[in-house]
């Protein structure tokens, strides 16, 4: 007979079951008493998280109030004086009843000596409080005169004098002293002045600039104080409005020396009963002490984290069954533990090692970026320095392989970092406002000089039933743009490449189908799936030919899955290919109106000469969607034999493309200068390059546009063409201002590439230039620095240019002087017009800046300045 286990010759000894069941009924039993211990010390320590959880919610609710009445003394340390619609206007913005539930004013309390009262009240009634009133006399030599309140209440409070109160009087005698917060209960401003449950917290106001380092000191410069009046128990009702069940507080402030203490409960109340636990604590809140006790009752503890002992011990009834018939099987299941157990280990510091290993690439990565990237930057701007000195061709040449170079460097450090963060799940995406046309516009213009060295047509076409005003990330998609028009450059011999916009209505947001078209060598269909893969090109063979990494379309995949959309690809080898990308994005519900033609030039004949179908095409639509009549022709022998049949029926403009075969664009131009009766039809030339001269043999009423077309610049374009009659200066003639007159010229403009390139085009004409990034920091440097010409951007988030100018109007009614403000758009119609100097602004001009006309515009406006000063 086989030897049994020891674990089994133990059970089969008589009464050696029994024995076991009952070492675990014991077992159990102990078990229950520790399983009750153990749920009640838990809840006591979940109890006393949520008496932590409800004084920091009454504390982080009073610091953002304080927050709010901090950025109220902001407005006035910002100001010499804030005046009554500054004030609404201010407080309208906060939106308190909304954001700040509780806060029920905002008010200014001035600080008048007794002999300037009647001054005061005076000048108080000139600025719109035809009935204001100090009330009531209080005979102090100081009065503490409520002058500001907002929203306006129903009844008037206006004149109040807080002096008159010993709760306010010392709480804004604490607050001027020291300069913290102070805090007055039992009073309110609005409504019943005397209410237990009300509050109002000061911050004191000083003059600009004044010395605060002694109490005394503070007293002198003391302008007044800033208000917040609270409703303490709407305050504490939305601030612990999470509690659980079986919790009741209660938030008082015993022997309140004013005479009106202040007692809030919530919850299921402090009377109930029977109490499981209590606990008392301090609240310190702006020189007052309040008290905040909580308690709970049973019905606090969770049902499932309490095990009571009868479960407990049948449930150790259960376990002893089971244990005589899951003992043998310990042995084996010990092996196999200890067996996974190995594994697991292993697997943990093999994952700790895959960790470490990208947490060192990504630092590496970020190390080897800005090492590189730094010295780079300096090589590219020293390039473009030195290309603006003499150079010989073989200097040239040499200068373009550095530059070349340099930036398709640059270009991989970016690509491999961006892939690295989506990799490791860092990249993160914005959601600020943006406008789809322009960020297409700005994204396509520098691909188009690469598309027009190689004699690619490059066009974007915008259907006009896309919204332009979005809400998402426009770097990313910008990102996706560059990868895929870039790609179509690279890979495209001859003919076009056409960035298509389409839109199918989602009820809320905007749904883009957006498609880049080329005629370059195609993608097999086998290989179509595999291009989308990092480090991976179509033909591995096209690496040496074209360069790139592969990296491009992997990171335009990933981005697009990122922001929720979706990107394939249509391609016939040998025909070229066609990118698709879907997006959804949020409408903005500020939209500015789309631009217009002014009625009185609708229904106007334009001539289009272009030799690229496509061009034709999307031109003739844009020209309809304006109320225009397109004809369209596909040479300039075509355009002159139409223009020449019936010179009377001529058109209204001739838009004509630069680069075509037979007779060009200029060629049109200057055949056209040449017959005195069509010698002053205007003529638009579509140029490749964005900057170059107009040919003095074209004619004085030509005008050029760059491409790729954008639509509002073209519009405008054509709009100063039918309506201006007199000659205008050729495009290499700049305006020159009279020597010596150096001005002081500020570019606002939150697109950084613009911004400096708006300094760079201008600091050639020999002028001071300073940037500001938006309209508040602009603000500022006006404030600290005199300016002669301000170029305003109209488009800016938070505070658009429009903003900007008023609110610099409205700050020299106070200072006096007139500083040129011309607004730089690219929407130069007559909605914009009239927007920009409704606000203020001299003048507009279109984008892109050209310098010479933009100079011109400055000597003329500053000539009319000084004649009528």
């Amino acid at each position: 007979m086989r030897p049994r286990p020891p674990a089994l010759s133990t059970l089969a000894r008589p009464g050696a079951a029994w024995g076991l069941l009952v070492a675990v009924v014991v077992a159990a039993a102990w078990g229950a008493h520790l399983a009750t211990e153990n749920a009640h010390a838990r809840s006591r320590s979940r109890f006393e998280l949520q008496v932590e959880r409800l004084h920091g919610a009454i504390v982080t609710r009073l610091g953002a109030y304080q927050d709010v009445l901090r950025g109220t003394q902001g407005l006035y340390a910002a100001s010499r004086s804030v005046e009554r619609g500054e004030w609404r206007a201010y407080v309208d913005g906060l939106a308190i009843a909304e954001h700040y539930p509780g806060l029920t004013a905002l008010g200014f309390v001035a600080a008048v000596p007794a002999d300037g009262l009647a001054a005061f009240v005076a000048a108080t009634r000139a600025d719109d409080a035809p009935d204001f009133t100090v009330a009531p006399a209080t005979g102090r030599t100081e009065h503490r005169i409520l002058t500001y309140v907002a929203p306006a209440p129903s009844e008037p409070v206006l004149g109040w004098d807080l002096a008159s109160l010993s709760a306010t009087r010392a709480a804004m005698e604490a607050t001027r002293d020291t300069g913290v917060p102070a805090l007055a209960n039992g009073v309110a401003l609005v409504g019943d002045h005397a209410r237990p449950d009300g509050a109002v917290l000061f911050l004191p106001v000083y003059r600009h600039g004044s010395a605060l380092g002694t109490p005394l000191e503070r007293r002198a410069a003391l302008k007044g104080w800033v208000a917040a009046s609270l409703d303490l128990h709407a305050l504490l009702d939305d601030s612990l409005d999470a509690v659980p069940a079986g919790l009741g507080w209660e938030v008082s402030e015993p022997g309140a020396g004013d005479g009106r203490p202040f007692r809030a409960e919530g919850g299921i109340g402090m009377s109930a009963r029977p109490v499981l636990f209590a606990q008392q604590t301090r609240l310190d809140v702006y020189g007052k002490t309040w008290r905040l006790r909580v308690l709970a009752t049973p019905a606090f503890e969770s049902p499932y984290s309490t095990v009571t002992p009868a479960v407990v011990l049948g449930s150790g009834l259960v376990v002893g069954l089971l244990v005589f018939a899951l003992i043998q099987a310990l042995g084996a299941m010990r092996h196999q533990a200890r067996v996974l157990a190995q594994q697991a280990e292993a697997m943990t510091h093999a994952r700790n090692l895959a960790l470490e290993s990208v947490r060192l690439k990504s630092e590496f990565l970020a190390n080897m970026s800005h090492e590189i990237r730094t010295p780079m930057n300096a090589v590219i701007g020293a390039g473009t320095l030195l290309g603006e000195t003499p150079l010989n061709p073989e200097q040239r040449d040499y200068l373009e392989m550095v530059t070349s170079s340099a930036r398709s460097l640059l270009g991989l450090i970016d690509d491999v970092l961006d892939f690295s963060k989506i990799e490791a799940g860092k990249l993160r995406l914005e959601a600020i406002p943006f406008a789809l046309r322009a960020l297409i516009a700005e994204t396509l213009q520098p691909l188009a000089l690469r598309a027009h060295a190689k004699g690619l047509e490059l066009a974007f076409d915008v259907a006009p039933e896309v919204p332009d005003a979005l809400t998402g990330d426009p770097g990313r998609l910008r990102q996706v743009l560059v990868n895929l028009v870039g790609n179509a450059v690279k890979f495209t011999e001859r003919g076009e490449i056409v960035v298509r916009v389409r839109h199918a209505a989602v009820e809320g947001d905007a749904s883009l189908h957006l498609t880049v078209v080329d005629t370059g060598i195609g993608v097999p269909p086998e290989k179509q799936r595999m291009i989308f893969q990092p480090f991976v090109q179509a033909d591995g063979s096209v690496t040496r030919r074209y360069g790139g990494t592969g990296l491009g379309l992997a990171i335009c995949a990933q981005l697009v899955e990122m922001m929720g959309g979706e990107l394939w690809l249509e391609s016939q080898v040998g025909r070229g290919s066609e990118f698709h990308v879907r997006l959804r994005f949020p409408l903005r519900a500020d939209a500015p109106p789309a631009p217009r033609l002014p009625a009185s030039l609708c229904g106007r004949r334009v001539l289009v000469v272009d030799d690229n179908a496509t061009s034709r095409g999307i031109l003739s639509s844009l020209l309809l969607g304006w109320d225009l009549k397109p004809e369209a022709v596909a040479d300039g022998d075509a355009a002159l034999v139409l223009l020449r049949r019936d010179p009377d029926a001529r058109p209204a403009v001739v838009l004509v493309d630069e680069r075509m075969p037979g007779v060009d664009g200029w060629g049109v131009a200057a055949a056209l200068a040449d017959e005195p009766a069509l010698a002053d039809i205007p003529v638009v030339v579509m140029t490749s390059a964005r900057e170059g001269m107009v040919p003095r043999a074209a004619g004085a009423t030509v005008r050029r546009v760059p491409k790729p077309i954008v639509p509002a610049t073209l519009l405008g374009t054509i709009v100063e063409a039918m309506r201006t009659a007199r000659p205008q200066a050729s495009a290499d003639t700049p305006a020159v201002l009279a020597p010596g007159d150096r001005l002081h010229i500020l570019v606002v403009e939150d697109h950084a590439p613009s911004r400096a390139l708006a300094c760079r085009l201008l600091e050639r004409t020999g002028h001071h230039l300073a940037a500001a990034e938006n309209g508040r920091t602009a603000l500022e440097m006006l404030a600290a620095t005199p300016f002669d010409v301000v170029l305003m951007d109209v488009q800016m988030p938070d505070m658009d240019g429009a903003q900007t100018a008023a609110a610099i109007r409205a700050r020299e009614r106070h200072t006096g002087g007139h500083v040129t403000i011309i607004a730089v758009t690219a929407h130069a119609l007559e909605s914009d017009r009239a927007r920009c100097l409704a606000a203020g602004m001299d003048a507009y001009v279109a984008k892109p800046i050209h310098p010479p006309d933009l100079l011109a515009l400055i000597a003329r406006i500053r000539t009319e300045q000084a004649a009528t000063a």
